[in-house]
């Protein structure tokens, strides 16, 4: 009785003590172990994609970068993880881990800092590379036209230069350029037509300021790749698996000894001993028919391979491969033949796509002999390769994948797909959202958006006349249409407006019947979608306020006269200027979101003005540019104006009121203010005079000069304030600005009131 109290307190003891060292032993996760060395790999994966997508964002084959704000997320996420170490770590391991993992926060900031600079230095310069082509067509076309085929020459041969340094980066292109700049510019310099002359200075400026950006951007690439991130990361990881191995070392001193007391016990369990014995002599018959399993596996292997066939046959791809030397591979899916009826086995690639379009021809040419040169990787060379096609009605889309054993590019398999339905309902849907926003400016404020509509169709069909001979005006007209759709969020006729646009100003010619064309088509969709929503009649209506009407109630009580109530009818039937301000308010808050200006504080004073509704409504359409002006040349990102020393918010007014016989309209914002010396080298190089303010005053108000370096779809051109200054004048007012550098800029409208004597006379004409 006695051994077996004994054998069952031994057994109970074994037992506690089993129990206690499976406690040591599992505190060691392998989950915990698992996650942690997943993040650290990731983290050197996610390096290497920064890296990838900032030279992919370099190169224009990403269009922003999302995907590198996307990788520093997931990185901060790691880094949350890995300063707060397992338990299975010693004391002294943690603290070395969380001073290595700050080390590498502190590196990722560094590069953060620079691949930002590298960013705005990337923007300037594909701005540059997206005006260079369409500009240096359009001076060699007017030089050829004008007999000067030298210049014509130089402008294309500078052009070639200068797109070959900025896909090659090889620097020994620069003192050609720099060479065939100063050549193009001595001889835009015995231009006989001066239209030539000035396009050509204006050429030569912009080659100059991208051989001034793209060195500067290379080497913010090069600190970007040097920047020792990786060596952080190493750091990271061999404390985390010095101090990993250390616990594993403990635990495995733990674990010996729970194997001894399990192998202690087991010996006193004969049946789980039997049962184990009898579990290996049925593995080993498992085993012995393992072969026959394998033979079995690879015969079915073979269906699948005959079954993949079948269904690379009949998928609705094209999928096939192609060698370094650009020849299409034999084993295809049937669709290629359906795409490309010529694409026979040993065709080049780029021969086959030419047939349908030569410059996607061209461009995959180029492409295939980067790939052999090994130059960039083959990732970024695939990324920069055409990726849609469209021929007979029908739109396809182009993915390249690079195939290849231990890092070495052998063929690149192409996966053409036919997405022309996905293009057309894309298509639909845009026209869909189109007529959403139409609807909802119709139910938020009908009458602002009609009057939009009013004013569009006369400068619409105005453009559309072909007897139009005054390019000036022409191009205002454009201008406004542009802006005034792009801000109601008409995008389809804003793009095609804004398109003619640069047409008109390049060629310096009216629109010919093609884009005449295409403008009416435009018009005549949107006019459509208008018509459908809200009818074809416009509104005739007058907005009084209970202050109006107590007014009028007053002046009858008091017994005024005949004269005396139409004065005050026919000021009750005009438009009241705090409504027209307050609608302006709220187009330009939500422009200065679009363009990425943050939340703005726009203030507004009309003292209860009334102005006729139809002598002003082209200087209020024109007026928008001046708003636009405000916010993309005036007022600062929320960051700039930290910088320099601003409230980061940015403060816009709008006053109007009446001083005697004239109405005066003011526009004030505090931004960085007007760079008339800017202003001032753009006009010299455009061969205008800058002796005076007055000079430059007028330079600012005539068109065709702008203190913006690019063109974009808000402003950039000159034209929007010479719009606005021109429908001033129409209603015989003047035009006045004071602009302090760093502090902000008013421009004030002084125009006679409706009822000055001077006023019927405008109106008239």
């Amino acid at each position: 009785m006695r051994m077996r109290l004994a054998g069952a307190l031994g057994i109970l003891l074994a037992l506690g003590l089993l129990a206690w060292l499976y406690q040591k032993t599992s505190s060691l996760t392998p989950e915990d172990h698992a996650s942690i060395d997943s993040g650290l790999r990731e983290l050197r994966s996610l390096d290497r994609t920064i890296n990838q997508d900032v030279l992919r964002a370099r190169y224009q084959l990403i269009g922003s970068y999302d995907p590198v704000l996307r990788s520093y997320r997931r990185i901060e996420e790691l880094e949350a993880a890995l300063a707060s170490p397992p338990k299975y770590l010693d004391a002294q391991s943690r603290d070395s881990l969380q001073g290595a993992v700050l080390a590498y926060r502190a590196s990722v900031t560094t590069k953060q800092g620079l691949i930002e600079d590298f960013k705005y230095g990337s923007a300037e310069l594909k701005d540059l590379l997206g005006y260079l082509p369409g500009a240096g067509t359009g001076v060699a076309k007017a030089a050829s036209e004008s007999g000067d085929e030298r210049i014509a020459t130089d402008v294309n041969r500078v052009l070639q230069q200068t797109l070959l340094y900025n896909l090659t980066s090889d620097e020994k292109y620069a003192p050609i350029i720099v060479h065939g700049v100063d050549a193009l510019s001595v001889s835009g310099e015995r231009a006989r037509s001066y239209v030539v002359k000035r396009r050509v200075r204006t050429l030569v400026m912009n080659i100059r300021t991208l051989l001034k950006v793209k060195p500067v951007v290379d080497r913010l690439l090069v600190k970007i790749f040097e920047e020792p991130v990786t060596q952080h990361e190493e750091q990271v990881a061999h404390i985390y698996y010095a101090g990993y191995a250390a616990a594993e070392h403990l635990a495995g001193r733990y674990r010996l000894g729970l194997y001894g007391l399990v192998i202690a016990l087991l010996a006193l369990v004969g049946y789980g001993v039997r049962r184990v014995q009898h579990s290996a002599s049925a593995l080993q018959g498992a085993n012995e028919k393992l072969e026959e399993r394998v033979a079995e596996r690879t015969r079915e292997l073979d269906a699948r391979n005959r079954e993949m066939r079948t269904v690379l046959d009949n998928v609705d791809q094209a999928l096939f491969t192609v060698d370094l030397e650009g020849k299409i591979s034999r084993e295809r899916s049937a669709a290629l033949d359906w795409f490309f009826p010529n694409a026979a086995p040993g065709t080049l690639l780029w021969e086959v796509v030419g047939e349908v379009d030569s410059t996607a021809g061209s461009w995959i040419g180029m492409g295939w002999d980067q790939l052999r040169d090994v130059f960039l990787p083959a990732e970024v060379v695939l990324d920069q390769l055409p990726r849609a096609l469209a021929f007979r009605g029908r739109h396809f889309s182009l993915s390249y994948r690079p195939v290849g054993t231990e890092g070495e590019l052998e063929k690149v398999l192409l996966v053409v797909s036919d997405v022309t339905d996905a293009v057309e309902r894309a298509r639909r849907e845009a026209d869909q959202q189109e007529q959403l926003v139409i609807f909802q400016h119709l139910m938020r404020d009908r009458s602002g958006f009609m009057e939009f509509f009013a004013e569009a169709e006369r400068l619409a069909e105005g453009a559309l006349d072909d007897r139009r001979k005054d390019q000036a005006a022409l191009v205002r007209d454009v201008h406004t249409l542009k802006g005034n759709a792009a801000l109601f969020g008409v995008s389809s006729l804003s793009s095609v407006c804004h398109e003619l646009e640069a047409k008109l100003i390049e060629s310096g010619e009216p629109l010919d019947l093609d884009a005449r064309t295409r403008l009416q088509m435009a018009w005549g969709h949107f006019s459509a979608k208008v018509q459908a929503l809200a009818g074809s009649a416009q509104e005739d209506r007058v907005d009084l306020s209970r202050t109006d009407l107590q007014a009028l109630r007053v002046a009858i009580a008091q017994g005024k006269s005949g004269p005396e109530l139409l004065r005050l009818l026919r000021q009750l039937e005009r438009e009241p200027a705090g409504r027209r301000l307050a609608r302006i308010s709220e187009q330009a808050k939500e422009l200065a979101r679009r363009l990425g200006k943050g939340e703005i504080v726009v203030s507004t004073a009309s003292n209860d003005l009334r102005l006729d509704r139809k002598r002003w409504a082209p200087f209020w359409a024109a007026f928008i540019h001046m708003l636009r002006n405000a916010l993309d040349h005036g007022l600062e990102k929320p960051a700039e104006r930290e910088r320099h020393g601003k409230i980061t918010v940015g403060h816009l007014a709008l006053r109007a009121m009446q001083i005697n016989e004239e109405v005066v309209v003011e526009i004030c914002d505090d931004g960085r203010g007007i760079d008339w010396n800017k202003i001032r080298l753009k006009a010299a190089a455009a061969g205008l005079a800058t002796a005076t303010e007055q000079d430059l005053i007028g330079i600012l108000f005539n068109g065709g000069v702008s203190t913006k370096d690019t063109v974009s779809e808000f402003s950039g051109r000159g034209a929007g304030v010479s719009a606005c200054y021109n429908a001033c004048l129409l209603l015989g007012g003047s035009v006045t600005v004071q602009s302090t550098q760093g502090a902000g800029t008013t421009f004030r409208f002084t125009i006679p009131s409706d009822d000055a004597p001077s006023a019927s006379l405008t109106s008239a004409a």
